[in-house]
């Protein structure tokens, strides 16, 4: 179920504009756990990741963010291994932009599509 979800929503958000879905697994292989599908902002989406978050969620749908700041530049990695704050500028973008949508299981068809749905719009509107 999980991955017929993830491949649902991936379809359905891949070419909204501002928002680009991040592929999973290794081209080798393809596999995946599929525990959630994460998308990026694009830089052209003025409006704050946080801003887009609360009105998904006013609209029925949970988020996640799992790295509110790349690894580079927490200060645990900073110290130890002398990385400086955005030496790694994709993953801070990813870190900073990225939003991960559920596609677990409990997900019937109709809620991914709720999602796809609304998705666009809130992308629309902030656009």
């Amino acid at each position: 179920a999980r991955g017929r979800n993830f491949d649902a929503l991936h379809e359905g958000l891949a070419g909204v504009p501002g928002l680009r879905v991040l592929e999973t697994g290794h081209e080798s292989s393809r596999r995946s756990s599929h525990y959630c599908l994460s998308a990026v902002l694009g830089d052209e989406i003025a409006t704050p990741r946080e801003r887009i978050i609360d009105e998904l969620k006013a609209r029925g749908i949970g988020t996640s963010v799992y790295y509110p700041k790349s690894l580079p530049d927490t200060l645990y990695y900073r110290k130890a291994y002398g990385f400086d704050e955005g030496s790694c500028p994709e993953a801070t973008r990813i870190s900073t932009r990225s939003i991960a949508f559920p596609v677990g299981p409990h997900l019937q068809e109709g809620d991914i599509d709720f999602m796809i749905s609304n998705v666009r719009d809130v992308m629309s509107a902030v656009r």
